[in-house]
Protein backbone atom coordinates (compact mmCIF):
# COMPACT_ATOMS: atom_id res chain seq x y z
CA UNK A 1 0.00 0.00 0.00
CA UNK A 2 1.05 3.52 -0.58
CA UNK A 3 1.47 6.04 2.17
CA UNK A 4 2.44 9.22 0.08
CA UNK A 5 0.95 10.31 -3.26
CA UNK A 6 3.52 12.48 -5.32
CA UNK A 7 5.25 13.59 -8.91
CA UNK A 8 7.87 12.51 -10.48
CA UNK A 9 9.16 13.76 -14.22
CA UNK A 10 10.63 11.32 -16.66
CA UNK A 11 10.88 14.01 -19.28
CA UNK A 12 13.84 15.74 -21.19
CA UNK A 13 14.74 19.46 -21.16
CA UNK A 14 16.14 21.86 -23.33
CA UNK A 15 19.26 24.45 -22.33
CA UNK A 16 22.19 23.60 -20.35
CA UNK A 17 21.63 26.97 -18.09
CA UNK A 18 17.95 26.06 -17.83
CA UNK A 19 18.67 22.13 -16.82
CA UNK A 20 21.17 23.61 -14.28
CA UNK A 21 18.69 25.87 -12.37
CA UNK A 22 16.28 23.37 -12.51
CA UNK A 23 18.42 20.95 -10.89
CA UNK A 24 19.06 23.49 -8.23
CA UNK A 25 15.04 23.87 -7.58
CA UNK A 26 14.38 20.23 -8.22
CA UNK A 27 16.65 19.07 -5.53
CA UNK A 28 15.58 22.04 -3.05
CA UNK A 29 11.53 20.83 -3.79
CA UNK A 30 11.39 17.61 -4.87
CA UNK A 31 14.18 15.10 -3.27
CA UNK A 32 12.19 14.22 -0.33
CA UNK A 33 9.49 12.55 -3.07
CA UNK A 34 12.82 10.65 -4.22
CA UNK A 35 12.95 9.20 -0.89
CA UNK A 36 9.30 7.83 -1.17
CA UNK A 37 8.93 4.91 -0.35
CA UNK A 38 6.29 2.02 -1.25
CA UNK A 39 5.86 1.02 2.43
CA UNK A 40 4.81 -1.87 4.22
CA UNK A 41 0.71 -1.63 4.21
CA UNK A 42 -1.20 -1.47 7.26
CA UNK A 43 -2.53 -4.98 8.04
CA UNK A 44 -6.25 -4.14 7.80
CA UNK A 45 -7.56 -7.14 6.37
CA UNK A 46 -8.96 -10.45 8.57
CA UNK A 47 -9.02 -13.82 6.31
CA UNK A 48 -10.96 -16.27 8.83
CA UNK A 49 -9.75 -19.59 7.49
CA UNK A 50 -12.29 -23.00 7.41
CA UNK A 51 -9.99 -24.34 10.33
CA UNK A 52 -10.16 -21.29 12.35
CA UNK A 53 -7.40 -19.84 12.42
CA UNK A 54 -7.05 -15.73 11.23
CA UNK A 55 -4.74 -14.15 8.95
CA UNK A 56 -3.94 -10.47 9.23
CA UNK A 57 -2.75 -8.67 6.06
CA UNK A 58 -3.98 -6.93 3.37
CA UNK A 59 -5.60 -8.40 0.15
CA UNK A 60 -3.38 -7.21 -3.18
CA UNK A 61 -4.63 -9.68 -5.66
CA UNK A 62 -7.64 -12.09 -5.86
CA UNK A 63 -8.13 -14.81 -8.23
CA UNK A 64 -10.38 -17.60 -9.12
CA UNK A 65 -8.72 -19.87 -7.05
CA UNK A 66 -7.18 -17.98 -4.53
CA UNK A 67 -5.93 -14.34 -2.95
CA UNK A 68 -2.40 -13.25 -2.29
CA UNK A 69 -2.00 -11.35 0.74
CA UNK A 70 0.73 -9.23 1.67
CA UNK A 71 1.70 -9.49 5.43
CA UNK A 72 4.74 -8.55 7.48
CA UNK A 73 6.68 -11.65 6.55
CA UNK A 74 5.82 -11.10 2.59
CA UNK A 75 3.20 -12.36 0.24
CA UNK A 76 1.73 -15.91 0.74
CA UNK A 77 -1.43 -17.53 -1.84
CA UNK A 78 -4.20 -18.39 0.43
CA UNK A 79 -6.42 -21.37 -1.37
CA UNK A 80 -10.31 -20.31 -1.63
CA UNK A 81 -11.08 -23.47 -0.83
CA UNK A 82 -9.52 -23.09 2.68
CA UNK A 83 -10.82 -19.70 3.11
CA UNK A 84 -14.20 -18.86 5.27
CA UNK A 85 -14.90 -15.18 5.39
CA UNK A 86 -12.80 -12.05 4.41
CA UNK A 87 -13.60 -8.88 6.48
CA UNK A 88 -12.27 -5.77 4.41
CA UNK A 89 -11.16 -2.35 5.78
CA UNK A 90 -13.60 -0.82 3.99
CA UNK A 91 -17.79 -1.49 4.50
CA UNK A 92 -18.13 -1.35 0.21
CA UNK A 93 -15.28 -3.82 -0.16
CA UNK A 94 -17.18 -6.13 2.19
CA UNK A 95 -20.43 -5.73 0.37
CA UNK A 96 -18.65 -6.35 -2.95
CA UNK A 97 -16.68 -9.28 -1.96
CA UNK A 98 -20.05 -10.86 -0.71
CA UNK A 99 -21.61 -10.27 -3.78
CA UNK A 100 -18.91 -11.56 -6.06
CA UNK A 101 -18.91 -14.66 -3.76
CA UNK A 102 -22.50 -14.80 -4.41
CA UNK A 103 -22.45 -14.43 -7.87
CA UNK A 104 -19.57 -17.67 -8.16
CA UNK A 105 -21.57 -20.05 -6.36
CA UNK A 106 -24.46 -18.68 -9.32
CA UNK A 107 -26.97 -16.79 -6.53
CA UNK A 108 -27.22 -13.65 -8.83
CA UNK A 109 -30.05 -12.24 -7.09
CA UNK A 110 -28.16 -11.96 -4.65
CA UNK A 111 -25.27 -10.92 -5.77
CA UNK A 112 -27.25 -8.31 -6.95
CA UNK A 113 -28.50 -6.83 -3.59
CA UNK A 114 -24.74 -7.18 -2.15
CA UNK A 115 -23.26 -5.32 -5.26
CA UNK A 116 -26.29 -2.31 -5.13
CA UNK A 117 -25.73 -2.35 -1.20
CA UNK A 118 -22.19 -1.23 -2.00
CA UNK A 119 -22.95 1.46 -4.46
CA UNK A 120 -25.59 3.21 -1.90
CA UNK A 121 -22.72 3.08 0.52
CA UNK A 122 -20.24 4.85 -1.94
CA UNK A 123 -21.55 5.69 -5.38
CA UNK A 124 -18.41 5.84 -7.09
CA UNK A 125 -17.21 2.71 -5.92
CA UNK A 126 -15.94 1.03 -9.68
CA UNK A 127 -15.19 -2.26 -8.00
CA UNK A 128 -18.62 -2.79 -7.53
CA UNK A 129 -20.17 -0.99 -10.86
CA UNK A 130 -17.84 -3.65 -12.65
CA UNK A 131 -19.13 -6.31 -11.13
CA UNK A 132 -22.92 -5.29 -11.77
CA UNK A 133 -22.04 -4.93 -15.62
CA UNK A 134 -20.36 -8.61 -14.96
CA UNK A 135 -23.47 -10.05 -13.41
CA UNK A 136 -25.48 -8.02 -17.08
CA UNK A 137 -22.94 -10.20 -18.95
CA UNK A 138 -23.63 -13.67 -17.29
CA UNK A 139 -27.13 -13.51 -17.67
CA UNK A 140 -26.89 -12.36 -21.25
CA UNK A 141 -24.84 -15.51 -21.75
CA UNK A 142 -27.74 -17.32 -19.71
CA UNK A 143 -30.35 -16.20 -22.42
CA UNK A 144 -28.68 -16.97 -25.23
CA UNK A 145 -27.66 -20.61 -24.10
CA UNK A 146 -24.03 -21.20 -25.36
CA UNK A 147 -22.93 -24.64 -25.63
CA UNK A 148 -19.09 -24.17 -23.57
CA UNK A 149 -17.30 -25.55 -26.80
CA UNK A 150 -18.35 -22.43 -28.51
CA UNK A 151 -17.27 -20.19 -26.72
CA UNK A 152 -13.51 -20.04 -28.09
CA UNK A 153 -15.51 -19.64 -31.50
CA UNK A 154 -17.84 -17.02 -30.25
CA UNK A 155 -14.64 -14.85 -28.60
CA UNK A 156 -12.88 -15.15 -32.22
CA UNK A 157 -15.95 -14.14 -33.85
CA UNK A 158 -16.68 -11.23 -31.64
CA UNK A 159 -13.54 -9.78 -30.46
CA UNK A 160 -11.03 -11.19 -33.26
CA UNK A 161 -8.56 -12.95 -31.26
CA UNK A 162 -7.07 -16.47 -30.25
CA UNK A 163 -5.99 -16.73 -26.67
CA UNK A 164 -3.92 -19.50 -25.04
CA UNK A 165 -3.00 -20.88 -21.93
CA UNK A 166 0.52 -19.92 -20.51
CA UNK A 167 1.90 -20.62 -17.58
CA UNK A 168 -1.28 -19.75 -15.77
CA UNK A 169 -1.92 -16.91 -17.70
CA UNK A 170 -4.50 -16.01 -21.04
CA UNK A 171 -2.47 -14.92 -23.77
CA UNK A 172 -3.08 -13.63 -26.66
CA UNK A 173 -2.02 -15.74 -29.75
CA UNK A 174 -3.31 -14.12 -33.02
CA UNK A 175 -5.02 -10.80 -33.38
CA UNK A 176 -7.48 -10.27 -36.55
CA UNK A 177 -6.50 -7.64 -39.21
CA UNK A 178 -9.29 -4.90 -38.25
CA UNK A 179 -10.99 -6.49 -35.85
CA UNK A 180 -12.34 -4.99 -32.57
CA UNK A 181 -9.63 -6.15 -30.41
CA UNK A 182 -6.78 -4.39 -32.50
CA UNK A 183 -8.90 -1.37 -33.23
CA UNK A 184 -9.13 -1.50 -29.29
CA UNK A 185 -5.20 -1.66 -28.77
CA UNK A 186 -5.12 -5.59 -28.01
CA UNK A 187 -1.35 -7.12 -29.82
CA UNK A 188 -0.46 -10.24 -30.61
CA UNK A 189 1.74 -11.86 -27.16
CA UNK A 190 -0.27 -9.33 -24.50
CA UNK A 191 -2.49 -10.95 -21.50
CA UNK A 192 -5.50 -10.80 -20.48
CA UNK A 193 -5.40 -10.70 -16.96
CA UNK A 194 -8.86 -9.24 -16.17
CA UNK A 195 -12.65 -9.03 -17.46
CA UNK A 196 -14.49 -5.98 -15.92
CA UNK A 197 -11.94 -5.87 -12.88
CA UNK A 198 -12.24 -9.59 -11.97
CA UNK A 199 -9.33 -11.83 -12.86
CA UNK A 200 -8.95 -14.61 -15.14
CA UNK A 201 -5.78 -15.96 -14.03
CA UNK A 202 -5.54 -19.37 -13.80
CA UNK A 203 -8.25 -20.27 -15.40
CA UNK A 204 -9.30 -22.79 -17.69
CA UNK A 205 -9.02 -21.01 -21.57
CA UNK A 206 -12.82 -22.01 -21.81
CA UNK A 207 -13.96 -20.42 -18.34
CA UNK A 208 -11.74 -17.59 -19.50
CA UNK A 209 -13.37 -17.18 -22.88
CA UNK A 210 -16.69 -17.57 -21.10
CA UNK A 211 -16.39 -14.43 -19.55
CA UNK A 212 -15.35 -12.45 -22.59
CA UNK A 213 -18.34 -13.22 -24.47
CA UNK A 214 -21.88 -11.46 -24.37
CA UNK A 215 -24.11 -10.01 -26.23
CA UNK A 216 -23.73 -8.42 -30.05
CA UNK A 217 -22.97 -4.94 -30.14
CA UNK A 218 -22.09 -4.59 -25.71
CA UNK A 219 -18.88 -3.60 -24.29
CA UNK A 220 -16.52 -5.33 -22.36
CA UNK A 221 -13.66 -3.87 -20.17
CA UNK A 222 -10.76 -5.99 -20.52
CA UNK A 223 -7.04 -5.93 -18.40
CA UNK A 224 -4.42 -6.63 -20.87
CA UNK A 225 -0.72 -6.67 -19.52
CA UNK A 226 1.96 -5.68 -22.03
CA UNK A 227 5.87 -4.91 -22.38
CA UNK A 228 6.47 -1.67 -23.52
CA UNK A 229 10.05 -1.12 -24.87
CA UNK A 230 12.57 2.16 -24.33
CA UNK A 231 15.50 2.47 -25.48
CA UNK A 232 17.82 3.83 -23.63
CA UNK A 233 20.13 7.03 -24.49
CA UNK A 234 23.18 7.58 -22.97
CA UNK A 235 23.93 10.46 -20.41
CA UNK A 236 26.51 12.97 -20.56
CA UNK A 237 28.69 13.51 -17.39
CA UNK A 238 27.43 16.66 -16.16
CA UNK A 239 24.01 14.88 -15.89
CA UNK A 240 25.16 11.88 -13.63
CA UNK A 241 26.31 13.91 -10.95
CA UNK A 242 23.16 14.27 -9.51
CA UNK A 243 22.27 10.76 -9.68
CA UNK A 244 18.84 11.22 -7.85
CA UNK A 245 17.90 13.53 -10.17
CA UNK A 246 18.41 12.21 -13.95
CA UNK A 247 17.31 13.47 -17.13
CA UNK A 248 16.16 11.82 -20.46
CA UNK A 249 14.46 11.75 -23.36
CA UNK A 250 11.59 9.20 -22.47
CA UNK A 251 8.45 12.00 -22.49
CA UNK A 252 6.41 11.04 -19.42
CA UNK A 253 5.62 11.27 -16.17
CA UNK A 254 5.08 8.94 -13.08
CA UNK A 255 2.66 9.25 -9.99
CA UNK A 256 2.05 7.49 -7.17
CA UNK A 257 -1.47 6.70 -6.06
CA UNK A 258 -3.23 3.74 -3.73
CA UNK A 259 -3.38 1.25 -7.15
CA UNK A 260 0.17 1.58 -8.07
CA UNK A 261 2.35 3.50 -10.14
CA UNK A 262 0.33 5.26 -12.79
CA UNK A 263 1.53 6.98 -16.07
CA UNK A 264 0.21 10.56 -15.38
CA UNK A 265 1.21 11.96 -18.85
CA UNK A 266 2.79 10.97 -21.74
CA UNK A 267 3.98 13.61 -24.24
CA UNK A 268 2.34 13.31 -27.45
CA UNK A 269 5.64 13.74 -29.84
CA UNK A 270 8.19 11.53 -27.15
CA UNK A 271 9.33 8.25 -27.42
CA UNK A 272 7.80 6.83 -24.78
CA UNK A 273 4.62 7.27 -26.42
CA UNK A 274 6.23 6.10 -29.39
CA UNK A 275 7.18 2.76 -28.14
CA UNK A 276 3.38 2.40 -27.12
CA UNK A 277 2.93 3.59 -23.48
CA UNK A 278 -0.46 5.58 -22.50
CA UNK A 279 -1.42 7.79 -20.06
CA UNK A 280 -3.19 6.04 -17.11
CA UNK A 281 -1.30 2.47 -18.07
CA UNK A 282 -0.04 0.82 -14.26
CA UNK A 283 3.74 -0.17 -14.66
CA UNK A 284 3.86 -3.49 -12.63
CA UNK A 285 7.58 -3.64 -13.38
CA UNK A 286 10.69 -2.68 -14.76
CA UNK A 287 13.06 -5.09 -16.70
CA UNK A 288 11.07 -8.52 -15.27
CA UNK A 289 11.35 -6.61 -11.53
CA UNK A 290 7.82 -5.98 -9.67
CA UNK A 291 7.31 -2.17 -8.26
CA UNK A 292 4.97 -3.28 -5.54
CA UNK A 293 7.32 -2.68 -2.76
CA UNK A 294 10.04 -0.86 -5.20
CA UNK A 295 11.60 2.62 -3.32
CA UNK A 296 10.82 5.59 -5.61
CA UNK A 297 14.67 6.12 -5.61
CA UNK A 298 15.21 2.64 -7.03
CA UNK A 299 12.69 3.05 -9.92
CA UNK A 300 14.49 6.18 -11.16
CA UNK A 301 17.43 4.08 -11.05
CA UNK A 302 16.21 1.39 -12.74
CA UNK A 303 14.56 3.42 -15.75
CA UNK A 304 17.13 6.26 -15.44
CA UNK A 305 20.52 4.50 -14.95
CA UNK A 306 19.77 1.52 -16.91
CA UNK A 307 23.11 -0.12 -18.37
CA UNK A 308 21.24 -2.34 -20.66
CA UNK A 309 20.50 -0.87 -24.66
CA UNK A 310 16.43 -1.30 -23.44
CA UNK A 311 13.83 -0.89 -20.29
CA UNK A 312 11.03 -3.13 -20.82
CA UNK A 313 8.33 -1.87 -19.10
CA UNK A 314 5.30 -4.08 -17.98
CA UNK A 315 2.07 -2.31 -17.75
CA UNK A 316 -1.30 -2.92 -16.85
CA UNK A 317 -4.09 -1.14 -19.25
CA UNK A 318 -7.92 -1.55 -19.15
CA UNK A 319 -9.30 -1.49 -22.81
CA UNK A 320 -12.93 -1.39 -23.67
CA UNK A 321 -13.71 -3.64 -26.91
CA UNK A 322 -17.57 -3.16 -28.56
CA UNK A 323 -18.13 -7.14 -29.51
CA UNK A 324 -19.55 -7.67 -32.91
Amino acid sequence: MIKQCSVFSVQGTGGRGRKFCLILFLFCTLYPVHCTLLTPPAFADAVYLNTGEILKGVVVEEHCDRIVLSTYRGEIDVSKASIDQIFFDNEEQNYTYLGDKAFSEGDFNLAFGFYQRALQINPDYQAAKNSLLRLNDALAREKLGIANSEFLKLLKKQLGIFIARRNDKIEVISVDNDSVASKSGINKGDYINSVWGSSVLYMDIESAARVMVGADSTPVILGIEKSIILPVNPLPWYKRIFLFLMFNDFGFRLALKPSGLIVSYVDEHGMAKQAGLEAKDEIICINSESVRYMPVSMVRRNIFQSRLRHVVLTVKRNVIAIRK
